[in-house]
């Protein structure tokens, strides 16, 4: 039931992209298969038995509509084809965001799942060409088993054994595809090697470090690798083919010496041997193609189709509440993090151990420790990305998993250091923090004043409606430090979060502005204050950490310290020998 639910929804997403071209390409195609071999034999047949020109105009016809509709189909193909493909791509979109977390696009299964629909986005597009070469194989081979069971029933054993062969063919096929799984990280890996060599992000490091041969030839050793997989998946069905075909033209050979003998005996006109040879070679193909098509096909749109409704269907670990409660108006108390334990797919150990914090509501609080000291996933379990797997998180004594999220994401704003480039309009670029917003000019340019863009990109060659991106044309190429302040100027869209992350947002700026853009966010966090708004702050940078009213260090996924800069530097402890390591490279 699973695999027929998997073949109705890929087949409705090709029909849904274009109803007009899915049913058009199959009455198309069986038109062909119906012209190709049932049309021509009738009137071959009737023309040598003495039939009149009526016979002769249909074998005319027969004989050039192929021809002349093969531009429609082509056509049909193509359209099809791209409507299909978009349509794929987008379902495969909204599939990516639609759970409510993210571990699923850290998860390698799904990725390979994402791998298949990618690479056979032309799938739900040849459903329509796989039913209707079904339809019209099982016509003309219908028609073509009747015509020969007239000329003699004996003619029937060499089609019944084509789809014996067509059968144990698509057997083997069926077996290659455990060979196109195990390839699928090789191509993701493909694919990023080739990015790498393309891409203008990676363009410096590459020639820097002189990637570009060892790219080339480790590209060239996974693609072969990638290519000696599926050839070990291809030998099997290769070889049935082979043999099949073999056997096939045995078996055609056979029937066409048996209607020579019914014609040489008198047990068959002359008509009747043209007739049969013609009918008997389209039904062999159509019985071979049709027990093929009924096997292999059939296995290798289920195992793409399955995947597609497997993303479709995919619900991650982050739980949302049936019957949430909404997300306060104002913070009176804090966000508490109570023994949360947190540990990532496939890691050896968790990122968070038993952690509780707490962040009083008005409050700046900094996360300071190691990498990999479990800042990151601090930040996105308040951000709901993930659940604790253990412990609970509360706001204001509300367990967050029971607060509606779309309320508590529209309360949360933030800017981390993976962020995007978005290459878009400079308005959309800043204005998309706040899309209810984002045609706001003051409001766009005040977030961009504040976070420290608006001078760059008021000087752009049309201000605020410059494409930004190189790679468009008349685009305005930003440095990494500019982005930055571009995503920084789009988490200040939002006026009145409860939650600010500022996870590691300014990499690329040196000390100075990075001082400045948050004695901008400080101001922020004062104003916020009334509304119990918390401001959380990732940084390496002691002299913006200290700014902050409370100071968290962590070590090992587990909280070792909190407290003010001051506390912490008296107390001597780990903050006191980090801020004293930093402090010797201003020396």
């Amino acid at each position: 039931m699973n695999a027929l639910r998997a073949w109705k929804v890929t087949a409705s997403l090709a029909f849904r992209a274009w109803p007009a071209g899915a049913v058009g390409r199959v009455l198309v195609t069986v038109a062909f298969d119906v012209c190709r071999g049932l049309l021509p034999g009738l009137a071959l047949r009737a023309l040598l038995n003495g039939g009149g020109a009526g016979w002769m105009a249909l074998l005319v016809v027969a004989a050039l509509f192929p021809l002349a509709n093969r531009p429609l189909w082509d056509w049909l193909q193509r359209a099809l084809d791209l409507r299909t493909n978009q349509a794929a791509a987008q379902a495969v979109m909204a599939a990516a965001l639609a759970p409510a977390g993210i571990d699923h696009l850290e998860s390698a299964r799904y990725a390979d799942a994402m791998e298949v629909v990618r690479t056979n986005a032309r799938i739900p597009g040849l459903l329509f060409d796989w039913m209707a070469g079904v339809l019209g194989g099982l016509l003309g081979l219908g028609v073509s088993l009747y015509v020969l069971a007239g000329v003699h029933p004996l003619l029937l054993l060499p089609v019944a054994g084509a789809a014996g062969l067509g059968v144990l063919h698509a057997a083997s096929r069926r077996r290659s595809l455990a060979y196109i799984h195990e390839s699928l990280p090789g191509q993701r890996l493909t694919r990023r090697l080739a990015e790498l060599a393309t891409s203008p992000s990676a363009a410096k490091e590459v020639r820097t470090l002189a990637l570009g041969p060892w790219l080339v030839a480790r590209h060239r050793l996974e693609a072969d690798e990638v290519a000696r997989r599926l050839a070990a998946g291809e030998r099997g069905p290769v070889l049935a083919a082979a043999v099949s075909g073999v056997a096939q033209a045995a078996l055609l050979g056979l029937g066409i010496l048996w209607l020579v003998r019914l014609a040489a005996t008198g047990r068959a006109t002359t008509g009747d041997l043209a007739l049969g040879l013609v009918v008997l070679r389209t039904a062999v193909d159509n019985a071979s193609a049709i027990g093929t098509n009924m096997g292999a096909d059939i296995a290798r749109n289920t195992h793409v189709a399955t995947r597609y409704l497997w993303l479709l269907d995919y619900r991650p670990e982050l739980t949302v509440s049936a019957d949430p409660r909404p997300a306060p108006a104002a913070l009176r108390a804090g966000i508490r993090l109570n023994g949360v334990t947190f540990q990532y797919e496939g890691a050896r150990r968790p990122a968070l151990d038993d952690l509780s914090l707490f962040l009083p509501a008005g409050s700046t609080v900094a996360l300071v420790g190691d990498n990999g000291a479990g800042k990151s996933t601090v930040v996105k379990l308040l951000c709901r990305f993930y659940d604790p797997q253990q412990g609970r998180l509360t706001v204001d004594d509300v367990d967050l998993r029971d607060i509606d999220l779309d309320q508590w994401r529209a309360s949360t704003t933030g800017a981390f250091q993976d962020f995007v480039r978005f290459r878009f309009l400079a308005k959309d670029a800043v204005g998309i923090g706040d899309l209810s917003a984002s045609a706001d000019h003051e409001r766009v340019a005040a977030a961009a004043l504040a976070g420290g863009a608006a001078p760059f990109l008021e000087g752009l060659p049309s201000g605020y409606a410059t494409q930004l991106g190189r790679d468009f044309p008349d685009g305005a190429d930003l440095s990494e430090g500019q982005w930055q302040k571009v995503a920084l100027s789009r988490a200040l869209m939002r006026t009145a979060p409860l939650l600010v992350v500022l996870d590691e947002p300014t990499a690329a700026l040196d000390a100075r502005a990075e001082h400045l853009l948050f004695e901008r966010y400080a101001s922020e966090s004062v104003a916020a204050r009334g509304r119990g708004g918390v401001t959380v702050l990732v940084s390496h940078r002691f002299s913006t950490v200290r700014m902050a009213d409370l100071i968290v260090v962590l070590e090992g996924g587990r909280v070792v310290e909190t407290g003010t800069h001051d506390a912490l530097l008296g107390a001597a402890g780990r903050y006191a020998e980090l801020y004293a390591l930093q402090a010797q490279r201003y020396r």
